[in-house]
């Protein structure tokens, strides 16, 4: 993807999914986010970069490599 890693630097993957909050828990209902576009997902991590700005997080979208 590009991103450049320092040596202190940890890199994680992860999965935007949707959850359900049901008699005070919480539950994964979808690992897939209900099957959001690109650009959705695009959008959701601009606003988690926006929201943690400073804070020493960056996020950067990217697809499993032969899926676009």
């Amino acid at each position: 993807m590009g991103v450049d890693l320092g040596r202190e630097d940890i890199a994680y993957r992860l999965n935007l999914v949707t959850l359900f909050v049901g008699g005070g828990d919480v539950y994964m209902e979808d690992f897939s986010a209900d099957h959001i576009s690109t650009e959705e997902g695009r959008q959701i991590l601009a606003s988690l970069s926006d929201a943690s700005s400073g804070d020493g997080f960056e996020f950067y979208p990217g697809f499993p490599i032969g899926i676009s």
